[in-house]
Formats: structure tokens, C-alpha cells, sequence
């Protein structure tokens, strides 16, 4: 089962993507060639509440980072925005 946290991120990514369009040329063969752009700007933010994700454990360098580091896999903003 897919978490919130993992279907906002998945929203979030597929939102940064650019968008392909099919030359008008090729979808209704009419002459020439169209060009379209298209640009899809929002915002992406979590509505209620998020647990706190768990601390990752250190299998390396463990005298450095110590046995767990912060799990920044989503990071949430005060505003609820990722």
C-alpha cells in the first residue's frame, strides 16, 4: 500500500515534469507543423498532519554521523508545502 507521503512526493515529481505535446501535424494530419507549449506551475502541499518519519540507522562512517541521521526523504515546510 502507498503512503500519503510517497503519493505527494509522486504528485510533486510528476508536476516538475514537462508536459510532451503531439505536433498538431501528426494528431490531424492538416499541412504544416504546430508547435505547443504548454507550462503547469502550482503548488504541491500536505493538507492535516505528517508523522515525523523515522531516523535512517548508519551502517558507515558511524563515528562520524553517529547510529542514526534524520530521515529527509519528504521534507515539509511550516506553510505545509513540500
Amino acid at each position: 500500500m502507498m503512503t500519503i507521503a510517497k503519493k505527494m512526493l509522486l504528485l510533486a515529481v510528476a508536476l516538475s515534469l514537462p508536459i510532451r505535446t503531439v505536433p498538431a501535424a501528426k494528431a490531424f494530419a492538416v499541412e504544416g507543423q504546430a508547435k505547443a507549449t504548454v507550462r503547469l506551475s502550482g503548488r504541491v502541499s500536505v493538507a492535516g498532519s505528517y508523522p515525523t518519519p523515522k531516523a535512517l540507522p548508519v551502517f558507515k562512517n558511524r563515528a562520524f554521523c553517529g547510529p542514526q541521521v534524520v530521515n529527509e526523504t519528504l521534507l515539509i515546510g511550516r506553510d505545509g508545502g513540500l
